[in-house]
């Protein structure tokens, strides 16, 4: 589905077991030391005397592995009017490609976490994922350089490939208006981001140095240097390709 070579159900089986393997060794399970199974061969163990072991529930050498297992993480992307079995668009599953709506909402139903994403209603580009996560995904990253081919800092023309992608109104940092009212922290989303060198991102995110940068408008971002100059950048909204 997703263009590339197919891998079989077994290419997947040995990757995940080597996986298991490796991080077996990273983190292996500790020793039981509270258990009355019959599989602890511990000739050490607290409860090895002449009294029973007292039986407690989910206290068993078994249970060392659970607590020290490593937890999978599986991306599936869900259309929400197929959540709501209003549509049989289907889900996306990274790394695959499509599924069908049925498995999508099997997956979402017994999801531990859910994060909002915002896409473009004609072209399924991402745009936004609120604030559930600083760091970009991989294809919000590509639309906001191909939207700013080079640095936006101000007679800077490092090329967008080579800068940190940054948040215009800051994702940890408060940030206030003049009059001293503390605004909303900024969001991940193409409209919140832009590329800027190393350099430039520090001259920004100092307050010390006197550059502010602010939205003004829709794909707009104002820069007022020390000495009190205004520059406005516009970005590119031509008809960009799909970042896929």
């Amino acid at each position: 589905p997703t263009g590339r070579p197919s891998r079989s159900l077994n290419n997947y089986l040995a990757d995940c077991f080597l996986d298991l393997i490796h991080q077996s060794f990273l983190h292996p399970a500790t020793t039981c030391t509270n258990c009355s199974c019959d599989n602890c061969s511990n000739n050490n163990h607290p409860n090895n005397n002449s009294e029973p072991a007292p039986s407690e529930p989910n206290s068993t050498a078994h249970e060392s592995w659970f607590r020290n297992r490593i937890p999978a993480k599986v991306s599936v992307s869900i259309p929400f009017l197929t959540l709501l079995k209003d549509s049989q668009e289907p889900g996306m599953l990274e790394g695959y490609g499509p599924i069908p709506p049925e498995q999508a909402r099997e997956l979402a139903a017994g999801a531990t976490s859910w994060h909002r994403i915002l896409t473009d209603p004609e072209k399924g580009t991402l745009l936004s994922i609120g604030r559930q996560s600083y760091k970009p995904p991989a294809d919000m990253v590509r639309l906001v350089r191909l939207k700013d081919p080079v640095c936006t800092g101000i007679g800077c023309d490092t090329p967008a490939r080579t800068c940190e992608i940054d948040h215009t109104i800051p994702f940890h940092q408060n940030h206030y208006s003049p009059d001293g009212t503390l605004l909303p922290k900024g969001e991940t989303s193409v409209e919140n981001l832009r590329p800027r060198s190393k350099y430039c991102h520090r001259l920004k995110d100092d307050p010390s140095t006197g550059w502010t940068v602010e939205p003004e408008g829709l794909g707009i971002t104002k820069t007022t240097t020390p000495t009190g100059r205004v520059y406005l950048h516009t970005q590119n909204e031509e008809d960009l390709p799909a970042p896929f």
